[in-house]
């Protein structure tokens, strides 16, 4: 918890009654929960250290990520996760929630004062935020996936190399990037296998 803190240095966050870390991103549009993660991940994690400098260090798991979309958006984007990744998604009174295996929630909240669907295109500073997965049925997913594929220029070259647009590529890295998340919204997501080099699920992969 006190590497957590000293990672947050200059980013407004709290502790909620739970001892939970909830963090609201410098853009203002996305709050997360940390720290409180599901204990099958927590006890595959420890002890593993930062994994790149600057990286996510010891951020074991988000608990929950509230993210802001427009009125109208949140149903198309939860359709896109049930029909790509079979993840179960709710209802609630502002938008959807998404569900992981692990019981992560990713809610998106509809909102007047959420960016244009496309904010993130032309706003090239919100390359910053993205969501990563480790999920199930890689290779099946690389492959249905495939036309959804998109380089991130800042990532294209060293230190991180990570220039995936075929589904060759993505087996080989075993991760690959998509930007279009529903209908008209745009989303940077790294999705990786259970068995990515820096999955902190390589263990857990048979019982998932």
């Amino acid at each position: 918890m006190d590497l957590l803190k000293r990672k947050l240095a200059g980013i407004p966050y709290h502790i909620d009654e739970k001892g939970n870390v909830v963090v609201t991103d410098p853009f203002g549009l996305t709050t997360w929960v940390c720290a409180a993660a599901p204990p099958e991940v927590r006890d595959f994690v420890g002890g593993m250290g930062d994994i790149r400098k600057g990286g996510v260090g010891n951020v074991i798991a988000m608990l929950r990520v509230d993210y802001d979309c427009r009125p109208g958006v949140s149903k198309t984007i939860a359709d896109f996760y049930r029909k790509a990744f079979h993840a179960p998604v709710l209802q609630h009174a502002s938008g959807f929630a998404v569900q992981t295996n692990l019981g992560q929630v990713i809610s998106f909240n509809e909102t007047e004062r959420a960016p244009p669907e496309n904010g993130y295109d032309i706003n090239p500073q919100l390359w910053g935020i993205h969501m990563c997965f480790y999920i199930e049925k890689y290779e099946e997913n690389s492959r249905r996936l495939h036309d959804l594929f998109w380089v991130n220029p800042d990532y294209k070259i060293p230190p991180i190399n990570d220039n995936v647009s075929t589904v060759e590529g993505a087996l080989k890295s075993k991760q690959f990037r998509l930007k279009e998340v529903g209908d008209k919204f745009v989303l940077e997501h790294e999705i990786r296998a259970m068995d990515h080099p820096l999955s902190p699920l390589k263990s857990l992969k048979a019982a998932l």
